[in-house]
């Protein structure tokens, strides 16, 4: 069965329908059974791992899970809060994402259990068979939406990434081959904590985003947040475990293929994964804008005028997102809309 596993939203609730680009509950399409409840393997589903990111494309894909570059389209959109449960979606945007700096994403996650309906028992209630007969597809999608929650699977996630600032292309690199990064691979955690130790830590910031477990305070020390995050995966159990994701099953997979389908899911929802990645991609950009501007004397350029085109293009990247941002807005809530190309800042000066 064709399945997609999104964010936990905090009104997600089993079996209730889902409208992809809205972001919001509809009604329930199906008849409600009692779902099954199923124990994680301990040892399988607690993960702690360390990798590097360069871009929030690439720190979504780590992430594992595509619908975060909707959701966070949607939230850009809608501002700050909307919708996305406990505010990943606003933790991951609030770094400058630039390519002078290194950036670490070390993560525990637990999956506890996951509380799902068998697929073969799942139907259509009378009433939704009914309405899809007699109704055009487009309004079975305004009632129902284009899929609904078939799983939820709880635990707790404990991130945390660490942004190390440098200040010559030298610096960057040796700190790189220290840490052993190489492209797609996980890094040692016990090796993060020796090389770091031994860098100036103002040079290092701290951020970290949980739900589920045992709460933690704040974190201020490397080697302390390797032990937390050591301590947090110990720590979920059921009394503090919290929905993390759910899986969604379109409704086309419960109609045979003779009768009239709803509409497939997401055809209106893929045909924004392309703009909402290169909003990502701007972001990157834009990011990396700023950087220059505010370190001019870390560049090596012969023609001042540089940095002065940098700054026009780093705002016409801001205008290109509000643009983008609005348009989102109209699509989002329905009003319909068209997204532009993507945008470049052009080519950034060498460090020294």
């Amino acid at each position: 069965m064709n399945m997609e596993t999104r964010l936990f939203l905090d009104w997600m609730n089993l079996g209730y329908g889902y409208d992809l680009l809205a972001g919001e509950m509809r009604e329930t399409a199906i008849i409600l059974k009692e779902p099954k409840k199923v124990q994680e393997d301990f040892e399988e589903n607690r993960i702690l791992e360390a990798e590097e990111f360069s871009s929030y494309k690439n720190l979504i894909s780590i992430l594992n899970t595509r619908s975060i570059s909707i959701e966070s389209l949607r939230e850009w959109a809608y501002g700050k809060g909307f919708g996305v449960d406990a505010g990943i979606i606003t933790f991951l945007y609030s770094f400058s994402i630039n390519p002078y700096s290194i950036f670490l994403l070390i993560k525990s996650v637990v999956k506890l259990n996951n509380i799902s309906m068998e697929g073969k028992e799942i139907t259509l209630s009378k009433e939704a068979t009914e309405f899809l007969k007699n109704s055009d597809p487009k309004e079975f999608l305004g009632r129902y939406g284009d899929e609904f929650i078939v799983g939820i699977t709880n635990g707790g996630i404990y991130l945390g990434i660490l942004e190390i600032t440098t200040k010559t292309k030298e610096e960057r690199q040796e700190i790189i081959s220290q840490l052993k990064i190489d492209f797609h691979k996980k890094l040692e955690l016990s090796n993060i904590v020796t090389v770091l130790s031994n860098i100036d830590r103002n040079k290092i910031r701290i951020s970290t985003f949980q739900r589920g477990g045992d709460r933690i305070l704040g974190v201020t020390k490397i080697a302390e947040l390797v032990d937390t995050l050591e301590k947090f995966s110990n720590s979920v159990n059921e009394e503090n475990a919290l929905p993390l994701f759910v899986t969604t099953m379109p409704y086309g997979e419960l109609v045979a293929e003779n009768e009239k389908h709803p509409p497939y899911p997401g055809l209106h929802y893929h045909g924004i994964l392309k703009p909402a990645h290169e909003c990502a991609e701007t972001h990157d950009e834009l990011s990396s804008a700023q950087y220059v501007v505010d370190h001019q004397d870390e560049f090596i350029v012969s023609d001042k005028e540089m940095f002065v085109r940098i700054s026009r293009r780093r705002d016409e990247a801001k205008s290109f997102l509000k643009k983008q941002y609005e348009q989102a807005h109209n699509l989002f809530s329905g009003k319909g809309g068209s997204f532009s190309g993507g945008y470049s800042v052009g080519v950034l000066p060498e460090r020294k």
